[in-house]
Order: structure tokens, then sequence, then C-alpha cells
């Protein structure tokens, strides 16, 4: 086994260790999070939970598993299309890596290492599974920009105080932004400018190490550019394909908030719920909290606090939390522990294709 093999499989390793930990360590806070709604309630649960529609809540437990079965279907569509012998349930367990992975971190950083680190032990080359996690991200970021202006425009939430409060951040923040963005060139540029220095300065030097290092990065960036010009060439059907699967996991997603709700007997515009939602989420990621804990439900009081009284708002940012994060999580996590990572078999195919090569040479 190369040193490469062997860094993906301990990678993947620690990521089972991981769910194997977090199958444990979850129930305990899924248990703190029902005593905070036990004690916020002041007496008040069991009257509001007697009032809830079981069956909205139920439908919200539902549409939370329905971005598995989308993002997994886009992975499994874009492995297929590289002509890779790639199944669906290694598809979906790149995806449950990626949630389960995304718990232990910021939700800024994501559990995108657990993702490329699955589709590397499935057989994916670095550059094929950092493409096939960026278009993933492209897909999300197309579907939001289409979406979200127009959930705005449709909710006419345009008004609403937190998404004014966050376009007067935007605004007053935006020549930093751009001032960043400046930075980062100049800095690409000046890094671009010395590694060519240094490849030119140390080939004659007799460092070897070193230049094939940066030899190796540089055919790394360059496959991956030759690769996203392949796909938006070639593959603009299936891109604009998963860009609508996106949608659909997404909506799911942001329609749970509304179906809650609903179940307390109060209405809310799915569109403006949509916007709100989106509001929740990315004020979680703004502080740096392993998966939005305390962030998050923070967050999600304060922005709809107006929705449902204040003495069932507790039960509400309990049961919202449990089925978009605990609930995905616990699932996640036992699943990838009692199912396996397939590595063996992975291994085994590479193995064989190892084996074909020598005998073509």
């Amino acid at each position: 086994m190369t040193d490469i093999n062997k860094q993906v499989s301990s990678n993947i390793i620690n990521i089972t260790s991981i769910a194997k930990t977090l199958a444990m360590i979850i129930p305990l806070a899924v248990a703190a999070n029902f005593i905070y709604v036990l004690l916020a309630n002041k007496g008040n649960f069991w009257n509001h939970l007697s009032e809830l529609n079981f069956l909205y809540v139920l439908l919200a437990s539902i549409l939370t598993f329905i971005p598995w079965l989308t993002h997994a279907t886009r992975v499994y569509l874009w492995g297929k299309s590289m002509q890779k012998e790639f199944k669906l349930s290694q598809a979906l367990k790149t995806v449950l890596a990626n949630d389960v992975g995304g718990a232990v971190v910021p939700v800024a950083a994501g559990g995108g290492y657990a993702k490329l680190g699955f589709l590397m032990t499935y057989r994916f080359s670095t550059s094929e599974a950092t493409l096939i996690t960026l278009m993933g991200t492209i897909e999300d970021g197309l579907f939001f920009a289409v979406s979200l202006p127009l959930a705005i425009i449709l909710s006419r939430s345009w008004d609403n105080v937190y998404l004014v409060q966050l376009l007067k951040q935007f605004n007053s923040k935006w020549p930093i932004l751009l001032g960043l963005i400046g930075i980062c060139i100049v800095l690409y540029f000046m890094a671009k400018a010395l590694k060519n220095l240094y490849l030119t300065k140390n080939s004659f030097s007799g460092n070897k190490n070193s230049v094939k290092l940066l030899t190796a990065i540089s055919n790394y960036k360059q496959d991956l550019k030759s690769a996203f010009v392949y796909m938006f060439k070639n593959k603009k059907g299936l891109f604009f394909f998963n860009v609508f699967l996106a949608g659909i996991g997404w909506i799911s997603r942001y329609s749970i908030v509304a179906l809650l709700i609903a179940a307390f007997g109060f209405h809310i515009n799915p569109m403006l719920a949509f916007v709100l939602q989106w509001l929740v989420f990315s004020a979680a990621s703004m502080i740096p909290t392993p998966g939005g804990v305390v962030a998050a439900e923070f967050s999600f009081a304060v922005i709809f606090n107006s929705f449902v009284p204040s003495s069932a708002m507790p039960i509400l940012v309990g049961i919202w939390r449990f089925i978009t994060f605990y609930l995905i999580v616990i699932t996640g996590a036992l699943w990838l522990a009692i199912s396996g990572t397939d590595i063996a078999n992975a291994k085994g195919s590479r193995n064989q294709e190892l084996k074909l090569e020598k005998v073509k040479a």
C-alpha cells in the first residue's frame, strides 16, 4: 500500500472512530437539551406538548432525511460520469461521513474533509475527489443565488429586521471584503512567481524532494482545472440536474421549521420561513462552535420568536434542533459504525486495477 493509501485509510478509520464516539456522546447532549426544554417551559411543557400535532412533527422528521438522498444521488452521478465503479450505497456513506464529520467542527468548516477522505478511499484521485466536493458547493451556491432573492421578493421580507441588519452589516463592510479579495489576488500571483523562482533555483541545486512536491501540487492544480473545464463543457445537463436536486434537498430542510410552527397551530409564510432559516444557519456559521451548538439554538429563538408564544419557544427550539441536527448525526454515526465503510472492497478493487496495469505494461 502506498503512503497516500495508508493516509487515506487512516483518515477513514478516524472518521469511523468519530462516528462511534458521537453515537455515545450525542444522546447525552440530547438529554441535556430535553432537560433545558423542561426547565425553560416553567411547568407549561406538558400543556404545549398535548397541543402539538405530531403528524407535522413526523413529516418534518421524514423531510430531514431527503437531503441525504439528493446529496448522495448528486455525488453518485458525478462519480459515474468519471467512469468509476461507484455504488449508490458508497455515495450515501460519503454523504453520511460529511454530516457526521461536520458535527465535530464549526459550521463554516463543514465536513468536506470527511467527504474527500471517503471519495479517495473509493478509488477517486485527489483531484477527482476535490472536484466532486467543489461541484457540490457550486451547485448549492447557484441554487441559493437564484432562490434566496426570489424567496425574499415573494415573501415581501425585504423589510425584515434581521435581514435589514445583515444587509447593513454587509454594506458597511463591503470595502473591507473587496480589500481582502484584492489582497488574496496579489498573494496568489506572488506565490505563483515565488514558486516558479524556487523551482528554477532548486532544479539546479539538487533539492529534488522540494521540486517533486511543488511539481506534484502544480500537476494537481492543472488536473483540477482541466477537469473543471471538461465538466462545464460536456456535463452541463448533469450539472443543472444536480442543481435541481440540491434545490429539493435545501427546500426540504428549510421547510421543517414551517411544519413545526404549524404543529403548534400557527402559520408562517413558507417563503419567509425559507429566508429566516437561511439567516439562522448563516448566524450559526459565524460562531465557531462544533456543529453550531448553542449558536444555532440562540439565533433560532431570536429570529423566530414572534411566530409562537414565548412559553412554547423552548419546545419549538428543542424539537427543531433535534430533527435538523441530532437525529441526522445520531442516525449517520450509527449507520457508519454498524455498516462500515467498504474499505476492504475499495482496496481489493484498487489492487486488481494495479495488477491489470502491470499486465498491460
